[in-house]
């Protein structure tokens, strides 16, 4: 079950997970001195970073760090450290960030760091999050300033920057989320475009991560339009026409139980990072983002999602994955265990699935769904209201 933090518990939560004043030595070398991961995801920078961190980025080099902190005296402050001298500074505020800062992303040559920011943007009436940007000088940061419009006219929670600078964008509008693709033509931003179906048709996609040359984006989307529902990492794919594969999720290693958010991949493109319920992991990157295709899913695993709506009175979308074609069977069963559905028994290729179950025949209470396909047995929860 999701819990629901108001403003002034959710700061004190996060102060007193960890100061990075109080952190661990850090160990010299890159990425904070920590030993490579494998292809299972692994707590990153354990007693070094707080222990929630919403997001942190690396330089291409692994030797300075930017991640999102939330101190007791602001909602939001950047923190940096390098180790560019052989032994890591301690993390400290970036001379720019003054708070209200969120959300740090550098270009892929480390020359601009981009953030999200609720400081006040001029010539605007209203506070609200904004992208501001800061370019590397010699030896220290740029004063940041927001994007002109049109990015500037739009409520952002997160951006992804391109090689060739075209932005990605999570835009929020009252309860509606999505993704958005602004060019650079010409050193101008073009107005923001809807991304297409082949991402949205994921329920609230957000916080994308672009490619440095665009060929793939990963973010996170809920498994139901709640707001509060679980969330999990998908990829897609761009393909020669320009259009984009359906994103897939992640494999079962990765999307768990509980919330999957923030991914990005370390400039050097070794690794991947992600969110797990605030908590930073990380592991090798190749095997993720490598394969390409119209199912661009890199996991053998098959996954059965949450059925939407949860709880449904009548109709309800069950959607699953299968990494090859197969025999897969469904079947619903109720609390006794004695089935009352079978809703899927039939030969399917591989790839994204979904099939709309109509309840109208069955008495309100739970249920649980039952995928079988090869050798996996997946069970889901559902709630049927009358």
């Amino acid at each position: 079950m999701k819990k629901i933090y108001s403003v002034i518990g959710f700061c004190l939560f996060y102060c007193l997970i960890g100061n990075p004043k109080s952190q661990g030595q850090i160990p010299p070398g890159s990425y904070l001195g920590q030993n490579p991961p494998g292809e299972v995801p692994e707590v990153f920078a354990s007693g070094i970073i707080p222990a929630i961190t919403p997001s942190i980025v690396f330089t291409s080099d692994g030797l300075e760090c930017f991640y999102t902190y939330f101190p007791p005296t602001a909602i939001f402050l950047l923190m940096t450290a390098n180790g560019y001298s052989g032994d890591w500074t301690d993390f400290d505020t970036a001379s720019f960030s003054v708070g209200y800062d969120q959300s740090p992303f550098l270009s892929p040559d480390d020359s601009r760091l981009f953030f999200i920011s609720q400081r006040p943007v001029p010539g605007m009436p209203f506070l609200g999050l904004h992208v501001w940007f800061t370019d590397r000088l010699s030896t220290s940061w740029s004063d940041p300033v927001p994007l002109d419009s049109p990015v500037r006219d739009y409520q952002i929670i997160k951006a992804s920057v391109a090689a060739n600078g075209n932005l990605y964008l999570s835009v929020v509008d009252n309860d509606s989320i999505e993704i958005h693709v602004s060019k650079l033509v010409n050193g101008f931003y073009q107005e923001l475009v809807k991304m297409s179906d082949s991402i949205h048709y994921l329920p609230r996609p957000m916080r994308p991560y672009i490619a440095p040359d665009e060929s793939y984006m990963l973010f996170d989307a809920s498994e139901t339009l709640d707001p509060f529902s679980q969330r999990d990492l998908f990829i897609t794919h761009r393909k020669p026409d320009g259009t984009w594969t359906k994103a897939a999720p992640l494999s079962n290693a990765i999307n768990t139980e509980t919330d999957e958010t923030t991914p990005h991949v370390s400039g050097d493109g070794q690794y991947l990072f992600f969110n797990r319920d605030g908590v930073t992991y990380w592991m090798l990157a190749d095997n993720v983002v490598s394969v390409k295709g119209e199912h661009a899913l890199l996991q053998s695993e098959a996954q059965l999602f949450q059925n939407a709506p949860d709880p449904c009175r009548d109709i309800t979308a069950i959607r699953y994955f299968l990494p090859r074609q197969g025999r897969v069977k469904i079947l619903v069963r109720d609390l006794f265990g004695e089935v009352a559905a079978l809703p899927v028994d039939e030969e399917k290729p591989a790839g994204n699935h979904e099939i709309y179950f109509n309840t109208a025949d069955l008495t309100g209470g739970m249920y649980f769904y039952t995928m079988y396909y090869e050798r996996s047995r997946i069970t889901r929860k559902m709630i049927i209201q009358k």
